[in-house]
């Protein structure tokens, strides 16, 4: 296996698709090189990454963290590994006849190539499901990427008419995501992964909403203009630390208020040469009161983070028992969410695209939540981000 190879073709695809289709729509290829090369790799990305979270490093839920066996995770991984190669050879084959629909010329091989490194966005993007609270951003965001790189390859690979494209690429992802959810509904039968099911369901479906063709016009704009600048970036092959535990525990504050702290503490991972530091603690009042306060270096994976640039829009959200909003806050992306019923909620910042400063849990009033995370310096963590300040 040709790593740089492969490296490479994922750096063109990703950040200057225009130059790459032509390159990919020449090339001699087989199902077999294209599987061998570069599908069964990449397909495996999200895959693994899903166990790294479930099985490995878990979920913090009500308080309490919850991690998959280690057993169900591995048979997990491996049905949904399969599954997921399946899933891109049947959409090839829908790609492939549907393009006399939209005057263009059926070829298997190049529909193949179209879904594959189409679907690279949406790979790589995969890794970002270790991202607390933010992660869920930076792979919805990579599936509207891989549906503009569909919509940029269509011509070179389909040969499909300029003005027709915007259609075949409309009615090929909403066919990829009914099939999708026919094969999240096989894998959560097999499973037990009836949440999977949902997550699948509910970001399927906001995809769906989506004004794609608007969507699609602002990433054009962008990679138009990335395309006339400079594109020797060489960050995403940069080995980025991020914070040492005991700094980033260190920014826990000592106490919120009339709540006292208990239980603080701070860890780092690295994953497939990608650190990610957190440091979290819990901070407990009368009357129940309970809140879970963390912070985030994302460090080597922050280049993912901007992804969800491209595509995060404000949103609200109001009920009789509360509110859900997220919005823009100069350069931070500000989540809120209140149940006045429960009295829960979380607060959360997004810092320089990189630092993720949440609190959530049960409090008096929503303020509670906002003043844990107005009580980490975020001024500070902005500074550091732009002196470039991680490791030891």
């Amino acid at each position: 296996m040709d790593f740089d190879r492969l490296l490479t073709r994922i750096k063109g695809i990703l950040l200057q698709p225009n130059r790459e289709w032509p390159v990919i729509a020449g090339e001699a290829e087989s199902v077999a090189s294209l599987y061998k090369r570069y599908i069964l790799i990449l397909a495996a990305v999200p895959v693994v990454f899903a166990f790294i979270k479930s099985s490995l490093i878990g979920y913090y839920a009500f308080g309490m963290h919850v991690r998959d066996s280690f057993g169900h995770g591995i048979w997990r991984l491996m049905l949904g590994y399969v599954l997921s190669l399946v899933l891109v050879y049947v959409v090839a084959a829908v790609v492939n006849a549907l393009a006399p629909t939209f005057e263009g010329r059926k070829d298997p091989i190049q529909a193949l190539k179209l879904t594959a490194y189409a679907w690279t966005a949406s790979w790589v993007a995969g890794m970002a499901v270790v991202i607390p609270w933010i992660g869920w951003l930076v792979m919805f965001a990579g599936g509207l990427y891989a549906i503009y790189l569909f919509y940029l390859g269509l011509p070179h690979t389909m040969q499909c008419p300029a003005e027709k494209r915007l259609g075949y690429t409309a009615l090929s992802v909403l066919i990829a995501i009914l099939l999708g959810w026919v094969l999240a509904a096989i894998l959560g039968a097999v499973t037990g992964a009836g949440i999977l099911m949902h997550r699948l369901h509910h970001h399927a479906d906001r995809a769906a909403q989506a004004d794609v063709a608007s969507a699609m016009a602002q990433l054009e704009d962008r990679n138009k203009r990335a395309d006339d600048a400079d594109n020797s970036d060489k960050t995403a092959a940069e080995h980025i630390q991020s914070m040492a535990p005991d700094r980033m525990r260190a920014l826990l504050p000592g106490g919120l208020d009339d709540l006292t702290r208990n239980n603080a503490r701070a860890s780092r991972q690295d994953v497939m040469n990608m650190q990610i530091s957190q440091a979290r603690a819990t901070y407990l009042g009368e009357n129940g009161q309970r809140v879970d306060l963390t912070i985030t270096d994302t460090g080597g994976a922050r280049s993912l983070l901007a992804l969800s640039g491209m595509i995060t829009q404000d949103m609200e959200t109001v009920t009789d028992d509360g509110f859900e909003k997220v919005r823009h806050d100069g350069d931070r992306i500000v989540h809120e969410r209140w149940n006045d019923k429960t009295r829960s909620g979380e607060y959360a910042v997004l810092v320089g695209g990189r630092y993720a400063v949440r609190a959530q849990g049960h409090a008096k009033d929503f303020e509670v939540l906002k003043d844990a995370v107005d009580a980490v310096n975020l001024d500070a963590l902005e500074k550091l981000r732009d002196a470039g300040v991680g490791g030891n």
